[in-house]
């Protein structure tokens, strides 16, 4: 349970990202698991925000009015900040690491957003399925070699 030191104000949160759940969408689980409100604004004026966004890309959250960029880099924040990060530093790189492992084949997927070739689309779509497939099957093979059910092992 995450405990909330109410006796100083809490920052407003407001993420913004397009609607869909794409890369906003674990940004989305975080809140909902720590209980914290924010408002979820989803751009239809795309155009004219891109350049006002740090790096031309969302998801970007505000954090009291101040702006971060990069999905991950917001994951790691609000998981930190909430206290959903638990662990020692090796724990938490090796959870940053399979993480990774796994974005690095889902990031493959962003171009097709726009793709109008829909056989191209499929392909790429398919390959990728096979590579992610690959991919959950050893970190299922790392979970067992831990004792499994949970990456590191079984909960006391």
């Amino acid at each position: 349970m995450i405990m909330l030191d109410f006796t100083t104000k809490m920052p407003t949160y407001k993420l913004c990202y397009f609607n869909s759940r794409g890369l906003a969408e674990m940004i989305r689980l975080i809140f909902a698991e720590a209980n914290v409100e924010y408002e979820d604004h989803r751009l239809s004026d795309w155009v004219e925000l891109k350049p006002k966004m740090p790096f031309n890309t969302v998801p970007v959250l505000y954090v009291d009015g101040l702006a971060l960029g990069n999905s991950r880099a917001i994951m790691r924040y609000l998981s930190k900040e909430f206290g959903i990060n638990k662990g020692t530093p090796f724990e938490l790189a090796k959870i940053d690491s399979w993480f990774e492992y796994i974005m690095e084949t889902a990031t493959k997927l962003h171009p097709l957003y726009s793709e109008p070739d829909k056989e191209y689309k499929a392909s790429v779509v398919a390959k990728v399925e096979k590579e992610f497939q690959g991919k959950l099957q050893k970190l299922e093979e790392l979970v067992n070699t831990n004792g499994g059910p949970y990456v590191f092992g079984k909960v006391n």
